[in-house]
């Protein structure tokens, strides 16, 4: 949570010059709905979320900046066989995958697209 936010904000003055600029956070079911177990993790992913929602208030005025955050749903990744270990990587999407929902959420089509949690359907 401390990395994206310290990030953003230091790249806020580079962003406000951008004629389209986008902020986009990936997010994490555990964040989205807590569960047990992933304490720290769901903590940080959920103030992702809550970063998101505050920063379009703050920012709201400045509307060549989106904001958004990105819920990208089970993937195949370098975490999922320690948290998961009775699934097969295989069997779920690949990160390469994402690249479409990430690009339209930089893209001009996502325009209208502000604050919001937006889960990737791969």
């Amino acid at each position: 949570l401390i990395a994206p936010f310290a990030l953003t904000r230091a790249c806020l003055p580079l962003l406000r010059q951008a004629p389209d600029a986008s902020v986009i956070f990936t997010g994490e079911t555990h964040g989205h709905q807590p569960s047990a177990y992933w304490g720290g993790y769901a903590v940080a992913k959920s103030g992702l979320e809550t970063l998101t929602r505050i920063w379009t208030d703050e920012l709201g005025s400045e509307q060549i900046l989106r904001r958004g955050s990105l819920m990208p749903g089970l993937m195949a990744t370098a975490l999922r066989p320690r948290t998961h270990p009775g699934l097969a990587p295989e069997t779920l999407p690949s990160v390469d995958d994402l690249m479409p929902c990430y690009l339209y959420l930089m893209g001009a089509d996502s325009c209208a697209v502000r604050g919001q949690i937006v889960e990737c359907q791969t």
